[in-house]
């Protein structure tokens, strides 16, 4: 059940009153003054017989600013009788009138009598059987030619048809609490929607200024909130909105219907993309209608103040990819050997995005992310130039990636473009698990392929994106970790630095060979296959093929007891020992030999 709509209704006061004597015809009786000396409350109506008296009367009435532009539903005037000279029902004519003052007088009314609004049979206040009582006689014809003329006040005049014979004599209170007022119920219709309560999404607010707003090749929702004088906070009179969608250069119509209002007099209509055609031009407008199935006086916002309808342009081109470049993240280069300007954790750093094609006036921004294709961050480029500046500050060393898209005026989204690069590590020794020199631990992977992958770890433990890892003597290798003709791929580990106390932290792997080696870690995640050393373990030791994983640990509780072959070793740390220093403070690549 939809709770029942009640019009509002007026009552209009009455504001002043006179009494009209034609014996007297230049005399005043502005509100009852002086009349009889004394005054009087009553007003008169008609043919006295015992005086000879005639008498007609006028009231202003308050007519107030809420009916101006209403629908008129009924309107009456009500007086209350005391007298009649019977109680036959005698006609009364009511008149609308000009406005009356202190200085009306009967001379000066007699050509306020030819607009008669209405009639009236009553015969009230003669003696019992007919006691006073009130009459309404309808007025609604004035009222609604007064709302619609936006009138500030109503005059009624009343008077006899036949002021020569006594039975039309009447009188009615005109003073005090029960003097005459008019009962107007009424209902303006709701208001014509304006452009600041219309928009679509995407778009935005409605334009009606060619081309209007620009969409992209995405459905469409109109949105308009329609308004009506009539709604309160307990009762809406609003009940729906039509929204029409025609082409503007054709006239086709694309979607035309009425919506039921929400309770705070909202419609929503999603117009799937199809329904437009790319490169055209489109209108639309609103309408309202009320419980009473009164429409607004127009369509908005042309009729509304809007200088137009709505106005928007369809274009479903998708823009190109974006193009990348950075002096301070050069691509890392076939062998993964082109590293950062600069050490992880350096403040703007900056890369560059242009629109590859797509001009600068057609570019609403660029959408980015860092190392997670979220697109979360934007940038504008100036106007008139397709050129926008990322400044940035990169924590996570080795392999990053930065995802840029285009976003166009219509608000087409290009596909994604990925620029990857190196972000070599700051000055310090590295953490356990820690391969890259960020402090954070990072995870090693060997693929289908044999290769081996660096997947750098970030400061909430997330790896986005991997470094081949395998280098000889500065040149990327392929393949190193699997035996082609076996099959048999290596078992690897890493915690900590094992050889030389570089404070790198190395690689060991039991290789398809069945044999245990390390390989030492040059501080970018890669590890040089050409400094490999094996790892000698004592007689009666497990044999290293027979392993099925290498935990992390404490490098001397990691099999137990180990040596490296004696010779080797101490030939490699002289050859190493005066880089150490350089070691422990500078974390760019580096091959010892």
């Amino acid at each position: 059940m939809y709770p029942v709509f009640i019009d509002p209704s007026f009552k209009g006061h009455k504001h002043a009153w006179t009494l009209l004597y034609k014996t007297e015809g230049t005399s005043s009786f502005y509100n009852g003054q002086n009349f009889n000396a004394s005054g009087t409350n009553e007003a008169r109506v008609g043919y006295e017989s015992t005086t000879g008296g005639t008498s007609r009367s006028i009231f202003n009435f308050d007519f107030g600013s809420q009916l101006h532009g209403a629908g008129i539903q009924s309107a009456v005037v009500r007086a209350l009788q005391t007298y009649s000279w019977s109680c036959s029902q005698k006609q009364m004519d009511i008149y609308s009138t000009p406005y009356i003052s202190s200085s009306s007088t009967w001379n000066n009314t007699t050509g306020y009598w030819t607009k008669k609004v209405a009639s009236e049979f009553a015969g009230y206040g003669y003696n019992s059987t007919c006691p006073d009582n009130w009459i309404a006689p309808d007025i609604r014809g004035l009222v609604t030619e007064a709302a619609n003329a936006r009138w500030g006040a109503l005059s009624l005049g009343f008077a006899a048809p036949n002021e020569s014979s006594a039975s039309y004599w009447k009188k009615f209170i005109a003073n005090g609490e029960t003097s005459p007022y008019i009962e107007i119920l009424y209902n303006n219709p709701p208001e014509i929607p304006v452009a600041a309560n219309m928009q679509t999404s995407p778009g935005g607010p409605c334009l009606t200024s060619s081309p209007g707003t620009s969409i992209g090749k995405t459905n469409v929702t109109f949105q308009v909130k329609g308004a009506d004088r009539d709604d309160r906070p307990d009762q809406q009179d609003l009940d729906q909105v039509q929204i029409e969608v025609w082409n503007a250069a054709t006239g086709a119509q694309v979607y035309v219907d009425w919506l039921p209002a929400n309770g705070d007099g909202v419609v929503t209509k999603e117009i799937a993309f199809d329904q437009f055609t790319s490169g055209q031009k489109y209108y639309w407008l609103a309408r309202t209608k009320d419980q009473d199935g009164s429409w607004s006086p127009g369509s908005g916002p042309a009729d509304s103040g809007g200088g137009g309808w709505c106005t928007f342009t369809v274009n479903h081109d998708v823009p190109p990819s974006p193009a990348i470049r950075s002096t301070a993240f050069p691509p890392p280069g076939a062998n993964h050997s082109e590293w950062s300007v600069e050490p992880a954790s350096t403040a703007d750093q900056v890369i560059e995005l242009r629109g590859n094609g797509t001009p600068a006036a057609d570019i609403r921004e660029y959408q980015w992310s860092l190392n997670r294709p979220l697109f979360d961050k934007k940038i504008t480029p100036a106007v008139g130039s397709d050129l926008a500046l990322i400044k940035l500050q990169v924590d996570t060393t080795g392999p990053n990636v930065l995802y840029a898209r285009t976003v166009n005026k219509y608000g087409n989204i290009s596909p994604q473009k990925t620029y990857e690069f190196l972000v070599k590590a700051r000055d310090g020794l590295d953490k356990p698990g820690d391969v890259t020199g960020d402090g954070h631990p990072d995870i090693l992977a060997i693929d289908k392929d044999g290769n081996l992958r660096t997947y750098a770890g970030d400061a909430i433990g997330d790896t986005d994106t991997h470094l081949l890892g395998t280098v000889d003597n500065g040149t990327l290798v392929t393949g190193h970790w699997k035996d082609p003709a076996t099959g048999k791929s290596a078992l690897i580990g890493h915690s900590t630095d094992w050889f030389p106390g570089d404070g790198l932290t190395d690689l060991i792997a039991r290789m398809p060979d069945g044999k245990l080696y390390v390989y030492p870690g040059i501080g970018t995640g890669q590890f040089d296959i050409g400094r490999r050393m094996e790892i000698l373990l004592p007689a009666g030791a497990l044999d290293p093929a027979r392993l099925t994983q290498i935990p992390r640990g404490r490098r001397r509780h990691l099999l137990g007891i180990h040596r490296v072959h004696r010779r080797e070793l101490h030939r490699r740390q002289a050859d190493r020992r005066h880089r150490l220093g350089q070691a422990r403070h500078h974390r760019s690549p580096r091959y010892l030999r």
